[in-house]
């Protein structure tokens, strides 16, 4: 049988420009071997909130794809509901 995967997730902080307004923002990104590779960009503006959400991925050891959904329910239930 193969070995699982092992996925760590970090929070990074990006720079973006809206409309002459620069801001930064934190996106959720894949630390595989050293290679960030980025999951979702502008996810939050708070680093507590996205340090939460990567917690929450690697505590449950979640493959990318379901990666995308957690975080996509996060956004919703923090800004939406």
């Amino acid at each position: 049988m193969a070995a699982k995967e092992k996925y760590f997730y970090e929070p990074r902080p990006e720079q973006f420009d809206n409309y002459g307004v620069a801001y930064t923002t934190y996106g959720i990104f894949l630390n595989r071997d050293g290679e960030m590779i980025p999951v979702q960009h502008d996810v939050t503006l708070q680093a507590g909130e996205a340090e939460r959400i990567c917690c929450l991925l690697n505590k449950h050891e979640l493959d990318l794809e379901q990666a995308k959904y957690v975080i996509e329910d996060c956004v919703v239930e923090e800004y939406l509901v």
